[in-house]
């Protein structure tokens, strides 16, 4: 009678550790159907419009010498604080998106000189910022020292390769010559 107890305890325990092995089989199986199906995650992309005034973005600058980060910082609405610098530390690439033309009709016959710059600091001042100097066109093989000039109404693409070096953000200058106004953004691939 004795060994009947025992053999109900270990066929008992034979079926759970069965039940058991099958749950975790399933549970891994789904996990991974789920991880080839899922869309990407949104945060490995990111985009930046530079110049804002001191409570919301302008996305143009007007002045003769206009640099994203010369504003008061404040929170959009996502609450997170734009003090006319993106970050883009751990990105993979950075691409920045220039746009010279007339949007509020004062003219546009002169040309503009965008210089942007990075900065190691978490918390730059102003003699922490550095000229780039090794820009890549978007659209061509060009390769482009620290100023990249348009005149009339004009765009132009330029990347910042990221692998291997340490900046923490970067920020976007535009020099007017006569007239017009200039837009600058960025997006960066993580």
């Amino acid at each position: 009678m004795k060994s009947i107890k025992i053999s109900s305890w270990v066929v008992l325990g034979l079926i759970i550790a069965l039940f058991t092995t099958i749950s975790l089989l399933l549970f891994v199986f789904n996990a991974k159907a789920d991880a080839v199906t899922s869309p990407t995650n949104k945060s490995v992309f990111k985009d930046y419009t530079f110049f804002a005034t001191s409570t919301a973005q302008t996305t143009f600058a007007t002045s003769t010498t206009a640099t994203s980060t010369a504003i008061t910082a404040w929170f959009n609405a996502s609450g997170e604080r734009d003090d006319g610098k993106f970050v883009v530390a751990g990105a993979k690439s950075v691409t920045f998106y220039f746009k010279r033309g007339d949007t509020l009709g004062t003219g546009n016959t002169g040309s503009h000189a965008f210089r942007p710059q990075f900065t190691p600091k978490v918390s730059p001042t102003e003699s922490d910022w550095y000229y780039f100097n090794d820009w890549i066109s978007a659209t061509s093989t060009d390769v482009y020292s620290t100023t990249i000039a348009l005149t009339g109404t004009s765009t132009s693409q330029v990347g910042m390769d990221m692998v291997g070096r340490g900046f923490y953000a970067v920020r976007c200058i535009a020099v007017e010559t006569t007239d017009g106004d200039s837009q600058c953004s960025a997006t960066a691939e993580y």
